[in-house]
Parts: C-alpha cells; sequence; structure tokens
C-alpha cells in the first residue's frame, strides 16, 4: 500500500489462526476429505486476507516504482521478493522470509487489479504439500525420487 500513491480502503479483512485451524483439522477427521485439501489443512497454521480499494484510479501505474518500492519495505521486514509480474493493469508479487524453513515457512502474496489490492499471507508446514506433490508426480512416472 505503500507502493502505489492515493487513500486505500478496506473493504474485507480475516485473520484464520491456530486455534481455528487446529479445531478444522480435528473435526476433518471425522469426515472424508480428498489428499489435497487434507494436506492443505494440515500445512497451515495461519493465514490472513485483506481487501482494499484504492479512491482514484491510477493512471498509468508504474509497476517498476511499485515493485522498487514494495521490494525496499519488504526487505526491512526481512522479506525477499521471489516471484514479481505485471501485464496490463494487474500485477502480483509473491514475498517470503529471508531464512526460509520447510516446517515454518511463511509466505505474502500481493495482487493489484485496477484499484483493488488483495493482499493473502500465511504461515506452516509446507512438507505435507511436498509430499503430496511428489505423491503426484510419482504416480505419473514424472519423478521418481524423493524430496
Amino acid at each position: 500500500m505503500e507502493s502505489v500513491p492515493g487513500q486505500w480502503h478496506e473493504r474485507f479483512a480475516v485473520n484464520v489462526g491456530c486455534l481455528t485451524l487446529g479445531l478444522a483439522r480435528f473435526g476433518s477427521r471425522f469426515f472424508h476429505l480428498p489428499r489435497e485439501p487434507r494436506a492443505a489443512l494440515q500445512a497451515l497454521y495461519r493465514g490472513e486476507l485483506g481487501v482494499y480499494e484504492l479512491e482514484e484510479a491510477m493512471s498509468p501505474p508504474d509497476y517498476a516504482a511499485i515493485l522498487r518500492t514494495a521490494d525496499k519495505s519488504m526487505r526491512r521486514r526481512g522479506w525477499e521478493r521471489i516471484v514479481g509480474v505485471a501485464q496490463g493493469s494487474q500485477f502480483v508479487a509473491v514475498y517470503a522470509p529471508s531464512n526460509v524453513h520447510l516446517k515454518d515457512m511463511s509466505c505474502c502474496v500481493a495482487v493489484l487489479n485496477d484499484q483493488n489490492l488483495i493482499v493473502v499471507s500465511a504461515r506452516g508446514n509446507i512438507s505435507p504439500l511436498l509430499e503430496l506433490a511428489q505423491r503426484h508426480l510419482h504416480d505419473n512416472g514424472l519423478f521418481p525420487g524423493n524430496f
């Protein structure tokens, strides 16, 4: 939000914490879930979602400047950009902490589309997701090894 000049208004925000996700994991034991949602539920410790609206549209957006400012701001917080894509009126940036650990990993995704900004952050253990990906690759004969 610091990267784009103008007044931002919060339209929606939700925070799902450890207790809520722990209860969801416990409750999911009592009914059948496919492997993918079960792995995602096991992997996630907490998550946040925020949707913001810019009061006045940018014309035209300088995505290079937005990335530079966002990178600088996130670097101060100990995060590095791992993906940055801009095309037309859409912009996506993905950040992860400089010190990455599979068992306790965080990531942040920002999507800017015209006057809307969506920010999602999550923290969790990505091992169940990697195991699921490995199983899919192995089942399809694409990757015989282990992660």
